[in-house]
């Protein structure tokens, strides 16, 4: 999508794009009791062929590198077994705000979360979630050249989950 040149509120289709890249997951268990996940993704995502976006223009909110990793560890014994605790973060590269050839950015961001969990019996699991950590401003993503979105600030995050 691009912003509409005749009016900012709209969007069109982008002539021709091309989309290339690489997605990379690891996920494993260190010891029984602490697993690790992590991801990177890197996409090159640009237009190709359009009457008004000059070849080789970046697809909007698209980042070129996104990395995350999380961090957890669960008590397997004693009076803490079904407690775990993890914490992890992502980054998230700059984007192009706006595809049209007078553009803006969005600054590249990392952002921190913790989690704890309780899992009470086979079928009940408490948690509890702090996001964005370290109360980070950044932009999330953007609309045409009407504005950015910004990201959610510092959240808990309280749930229940119950498992047939």
């Amino acid at each position: 999508m691009t912003t509409d040149p005749v009016d900012s509120t709209f969007s069109l289709a982008a002539g021709e794009v091309r989309s290339r890249g690489l997605d990379l997951n690891v996920v494993g268990n260190l010891t029984p009791e602490w697993r690790m996940m992590g991801s990177y993704a890197y996409v090159d995502a640009e237009v190709t062929k359009d009457n008004t976006l000059r070849s080789g223009t970046r697809l909007m909110n698209i980042p070129e590198q996104t990395f995350s990793l999380l961090n957890v560890y669960e008590f397997q014994e004693g009076t803490l077994r079904g407690l775990g605790l993890g914490g992890g973060g992502r980054y998230v590269d700059q984007r192009a705000g706006r595809t049209a050839n007078v553009a803006f950015s969005m600054d590249s961001y990392t952002v921190f979360d913790l989690l704890a969990y309780y899992k009470v019996n086979q079928h009940v699991k408490l948690n509890l979630d702090l996001k964005n950590v370290f109360d980070t401003e950044y932009e999330e993503g953007a609309f045409g050249n009407v504005y950015a979105y910004p990201g959610a600030p510092r959240t808990v995050q309280v749930g229940i989950a119950y498992t047939l």
